[in-house]
């Protein structure tokens, strides 16, 4: 699957798309990295009681808007990301 930047209908906050595997893999490697690691590196990462969940992919970081509720961004959008964090969401044909 081919990654591809979408936008939030709701708040028009633009993420890129990744697939279900990809989430299901990023997973097993925090999980990994989890139970090899110091309580303090958890801190670090505010992870003290786990690693986070799959479900961060299933929402709009800024507004909370669900996966399914994102469309192509248009020309303006793509051009306002220049230099900010673009967050990643489960493409809306996938399933977790």
């Amino acid at each position: 699957m081919k990654n591809k930047n979408v936008a939030c209908k709701n708040c028009g906050w633009i993420h890129f798309t990744v697939s279900a595997k990809y989430v299901h893999d990023w997973l097993r490697e925090w999980v990994e990295f989890w139970i090899k690691s110091t309580p303090e590196t958890r801190d670090n990462y505010g992870m003290s009681s786990g690693p986070p969940s799959p479900r961060i992919y299933l929402h709009c970081f800024s507004c909370g808007s669900n996966y399914k509720n994102f469309i192509r961004p248009t020309k303006l959008q793509l051009e306002k990301i220049t230099g900010c964090t673009i967050n990643p969401i489960l493409d809306k044909n996938e399933k977790l």
